[in-house]
């Protein structure tokens, strides 16, 4: 039997985590280079290296929560199947923070050497796979609209996620 109370459990803590890794990535890379005017890829690079490494620990800590878990076999494939499938638009967050932050700057996001590092390593996992898939040259059209899309789903299933936590907090209701 599937847990639906768990699954929706873990997809408001997917929410909060993508809406924290963007929010503090933007927040973070606004007040150093906006405010101590530091320049914006020494930053990038270590906020990027920084975030992108704690949500890959993130990640592994819940797909070894979920298999040491004692949901039932359902529940489980439900979980590790959608912590998969979400783990890219969730590296993707602070990514999108530090696009934001570039173009705030004035400043180009692609000499950021982790920036070019995840560019690169994600597009050896997905290229391959989109090859395996299709051999179209439309391939670059698909990836960039899946960007897009990945940071549209995040971005609204965080904010479906805490927005009536939000509002219970700020109108002063329990």
């Amino acid at each position: 039997m599937i847990d639906g109370r768990l699954i929706g459990e873990r997809l408001r803590q997917y929410g909060a985590l993508w809406l924290g890794a963007f929010l503090g990535g933007l927040g973070l890379s606004l007040l150093a280079t906006q405010v101590l005017h530091m320049p914006f890829t020494p930053v990038c690079d270590a906020l990027l290296g920084a975030a992108l490494s704690l949500l890959g620990v993130a990640l592994l800590a819940f797909f070894g929560s979920v298999l040491a878990s004692r949901s039932g076999p359902l529940t489980k494939a439900v979980l590790l199947g959608g912590g998969a499938l979400l783990a890219l638009p969730l590296l993707w967050s602070p990514v999108l923070a530090m696009q934001l932050a570039a173009g705030q700057s004035g400043a180009a996001i692609e000499y950021s050497f982790v920036y070019a590092q995840f560019r690169i390593v994600v597009s050896r996992i997905v290229f391959p796979l989109s090859q395996a898939l299709t051999d179209n040259p439309v391939i670059e059209n698909a990836w960039d609209s899946f960007q897009a899309v990945a940071t549209v789903i995040g971005f609204a299933a965080a904010v479906a996620q805490l927005w009536p936590s939000l509002a219970r907090t700020f109108s002063g209701r329990d």
